[in-house]
């Protein structure tokens, strides 16, 4: 069908070599060209060993009647960094009723094409300020919106202990009170897929009552920025087995965790909520255990900070933990940590 990427599975391809024998191929033997088909094109060549061949193609059109834009990635991006489309997902609704994921869609930003640069390395000239990302298919369009602003991310998952610092870092997170895997990376590398969508594609786990860290803020001069975490409550209220939860407990922060920048108390309000969530039972009633109920990202305000110049702290320390009320996992929990956001008001 027009708009899919060229599958090669349950084609038989044979090289017959000078020697006298011959070799069965698989599709990982050969190359061939993955850019998404379009109408109109009536082959595809196929590549091993510097030998080509041409497989015989027809492409379908479709009509698609709508498309649906589905954006999990990052919304904010400091300036000066790489904007991707990471997390970009497009479906195209066909005439049929059915649904297809595609890949050969544009972007434009006030109207430039900037779709090489997104799908690439990423977009690094856009200024401060919010921006709309119209995304087109076949005439079809949507949008999401992200936001570029004059600061940085300090990824949850840089942390290390106080020795291990390297010389010179700035802008990262240091153990103050830690044990074993407590304060430790997730790591969507490491197959933890609930981490995809987390910034960096990691965040901080394993968050105990007791554990603390300092937040290492870096400014070129006195000024005044807003600090922003992102967290998801950790407290199970409904599980369907041990350590898998469907259903997850919203939580005041402040009963969770204290902080204080450069030396002050930060106030937490009572209404600063990290709110829960549930998975959605299938048809027959029944749950299926999705991960991701365990990081329902929420960014939360801790409030303008005056900066000094050179290094600041920002001491954050958990304080209580909430038991679970899921019957068949027993302990309590606080929250996960992705990044803190350091937004200069300047």
């Amino acid at each position: 069908m027009e708009g899919d990427i060229f599958d090669p599975t349950g084609i038989k391809v044979k090289a017959y070599w000078s020697h006298g024998i011959d070799e069965e191929l698989n599709k990982n033997d050969i190359s061939y060209d993955k850019t998404p088909l379009k109408e109109g094109d009536t082959k595809v060549t196929i590549t091993y060993e510097g030998v080509t061949l041409d497989v015989a193609i027809t492409v379908v059109s479709v009509k698609v009647e709508s498309i649906k834009v589905e954006y999990a990635g990052e919304t904010r991006f400091p300036l000066g960094t790489a904007v991707t489309n990471n997390g970009l997902k497009v479906i195209a609704v066909l005439e049929d009723g059915t649904e297809k994921e595609v890949t050969a869609y544009t972007l434009t930003i006030n109207s430039k094409d900037v779709t090489a640069d997104m799908t690439g390395e990423g977009l690094k000239d856009l200024e401060k300020g919010a921006y709309t990302v119209t995304v087109t298919y076949k005439d079809k369009t949507g949008s999401y919106n992200i936001e570029v602003f004059n600061g940085y991310i300090i990824e949850a998952e840089d942390i290390y202990n106080k020795d291990e610092v390297p010389e010179n870092a700035t802008n990262y997170l240091e153990k103050v009170s830690a044990s074993g895997v407590q304060l430790g990376a997730i790591r969507y590398s490491d197959g933890k897929k609930d981490a995809e969508f987390a910034s960096g594609q990691a965040y901080l786990g394993e968050v105990k009552k007791g554990n603390s860290f300092n937040v290492h803020v870096y400014s070129e001069v006195d000024r005044k920025a807003d600090i922003t975490m992102t967290a998801a409550s950790c407290v199970i209220s409904k599980d369907m087995a041990s350590w898998k939860p469907i259903e997850m407990a919203s939580v005041q922060l402040n009963k969770l965790l204290k902080a204080t920048a450069n030396g002050k108390d930060v106030v937490i309000t009572d209404d600063v909520i990290l709110p829960g969530g549930a998975t959605q039972p299938n048809e027959d009633g029944s749950y299926t255990y999705d991960a991701n109920i365990w990081v329902k990202w929420q960014s939360v305000v801790f409030g303008e900070m005056e900066l000094k110049k050179g290094d600041n702290i920002i001491y954050v320390e958990l304080i209580d933990a909430i038991p679970f009320e899921g019957t068949l996992t027993g302990g309590s929990g606080t929250i996960n940590i992705d990044k803190f956001e350091v937004s200069f008001k300047d």
